[in-house]
């Protein structure tokens, strides 16, 4: 499992985008969590690709990430335009 973090936790625009490219590449969104412990706040959602699972997270002080097999994080880095490989 590979993990590539996008950007900030806090830009809206890069979630957005990156929920439509899951989509696109086939995803359901399957489950959600959030929570709060002291100053740190996560969000996280869980994606399905038949057998594949992306986890899309916003974390404070780490950033929007995406975890997953490596193929697959690089399918959607891509569509999203980004140069780094997970």
């Amino acid at each position: 499992m590979a993990k590539v973090v996008l950007g900030d936790e806090f830009d809206r625009s890069l979630r957005e985008c990156t929920r439509r490219a899951l989509k696109e590449a086939g995803g359901k969104r399957v489950a959600t969590k959030w929570g709060v412990a002291g100053s740190q706040e996560l969000d996280a959602e869980e994606w399905s690709f038949g057998a594949a699972k992306i986890v899309l997270e916003a974390e404070t002080y780490t950033g929007l990430s995406l975890s997953g097999p490596e193929d697959l994080l690089r399918q959607i880095a891509t569509a999203l335009g980004q140069n780094r490989s997970p």
